[in-house]
Formats: C-alpha cells, sequence, structure tokens
C-alpha cells in the first residue's frame, strides 16, 4: 500500500489540518478507574511501535465512560505524548480515548495509514520539549500533504485494503481468543 500510496502523491498540495479530522481525547481522572471493567481507556502506552494493543490497559468504571470519546474498530489513533508519532488501527470495542491520543479520520482510511506511516519520522520531528516529547495539534495541522482534498476522496477505491486489513486484525484476534479459551479448557 505505500508504494500505491507514494507513486500516488503529486505536486499538489494541501495542510494536514485541511485534509485530516483530527479528535482529541478526554480527561479521565485515576479516581474513576476501576481494577476490571469492559471500558477500556487508550492512552498513549496502548500504541506502540507495533500499533494499538491493549496488553496494559486501564479500565473506567461504567459511569464515568463518557460515550464522547468511545472509539470503533477501524479508527485510527496517533499518539501526542512520549513516543509522538505512533499510529495504531483499534480492533476492539469498548476503548475509550484518553488525551494526548488523538482519533484521526479522512475520506480515505487507507490514504490517512500510509500518510502517517511515510510522514512517521516527519511527525516525530514536530515534537518539541526535553524531558518528555509533545506534539503540538497546531504544528501537527500546518504539515504538507501532497494531494488535494479530491486527490484523497479518489484514493478511497483503495480503501478496500484497509477494509481487509481490519477483517484481518478481527479474526486473528477472535482466534487468540479461542485459542485461550480452549488450552485453559484443557490444561
Amino acid at each position: 500500500m505505500l508504494s500505491l500510496f507514494s507513486s500516488f502523491e503529486s505536486e499538489n498540495k494541501t495542510s494536514f489540518g485541511e485534509a485530516f479530522k483530527t479528535y482529541n481525547g478526554g480527561t479521565f481522572q485515576s479516581k474513576y478507574y476501576v481494577s476490571s471493567s469492559s471500558n477500556k481507556l487508550i492512552t498513549i502506552k496502548n500504541v506502540d511501535d507495533k500499533g494499538f494493543n491493549t496488553e496494559s490497559v486501564s479500565f473506567l468504571d461504567d459511569e464515568h465512560a463518557d460515550k464522547r470519546f468511545l472509539l470503533n474498530a477501524g479508527d485510527i489513533v496517533l499518539t501526542m505524548t512520549g513516543n509522538i508519532g505512533r499510529s495504531g488501527i483499534v480492533d476492539e470495542t469498548n476503548c475509550y480515548l484518553n488525551q494526548r491520543v488523538l482519533k484521526l479520520d479522512c475520506d480515505s482510511k487507507s490514504y490517512l495509514l500510509a500518510y502517517l506511516i511515510k510522514y512517521k519520522n516527519e511527525i516525530i520531528q514536530l515534537g518539541k520539549g526535553t524531558a518528555q516529547l509533545n506534539l503540538s495539534l497546531e504544528d501537527l495541522k500546518q504539515l504538507a500533504v501532497k494531494n488535494t482534498i479530491s486527490d484523497i476522496k479518489e484514493f478511497k477505491r483503495y480503501d478496500s485494503i484497509f477494509e481487509s486489513l481490519i477483517n484481518t486484525k478481527l479474526i486473528i484476534k477472535k482466534a487468540k481468543e479461542i485459542k485461550q479459551i480452549l488450552l485453559s479448557k484443557y490444561f
């Protein structure tokens, strides 16, 4: 997909802020964390070099799981603090977006994902801070995108690649769950 994306780029440009929609996460106080719940809070630790994961997730109580920050399978997230520029594709339900993690969207999810992969280093270079890097949303919105909005809409014809990726991730996750159930049943 990356080579397809690179060949699609042109001299026509727009900005990240015009091409992609950004959604900030919520501020969830730690006093609302519980030891176990179906409500998973997605923080910067849940987007690593391998992408999205919930291995060390915190949980929210039902009362404070704000639906405005509920993520859907297929949503793309980006870290804004610490190891900035890491992106991932949400592949679970009941995940809530925390502050300093952005949800991104555009007319073509394949285009967005390919852009984040190809320009990860440029995004990282926007980080500021000495103890911990922070990515400014305003700086991110100024980053160049080498296509127009109509070009990006045209790239949507390749979104079946993205859909296949999501479906594959969901199948693998389900297979792992079944494996764990079977192992616990027989051993």
